[in-house]
């Protein structure tokens, strides 16, 4: 199982550099920033590793699921794109 994952995203116009996400359980409910979906407490998320943007970036999280389909190559999200 993955803990740690690394992900760029952004627009042409706007990107984030490489930000680390780690993998947890889900205190709070919230929305996943990689689908929209709803995030429900005792989710598996991913959500942003300490770091300086941590803080203004705190109640980013990204659902497990999509993030593991992706790295599987599985799931209707790509890692670019380009």
């Amino acid at each position: 199982m993955t803990r740690i994952v690394s992900v760029a995203w952004g627009t042409r116009v706007q990107a984030t550099g490489g930000t680390n996400w780690r993998r947890v359980i889900a205190r709070k409910n919230g929305i996943c920033a990689l689908s929209g979906e709803r995030v429900r407490r005792g989710d598996q998320i991913y959500k942003l590793a300490r770091s300086s943007e941590r803080h203004n970036r705190a109640d980013e999280v990204l659902l497990a699921r999509h993030v593991d389909g992706i790295l599987r190559g599985k799931n209707r999200h790509s890692l670019s794109t380009r």
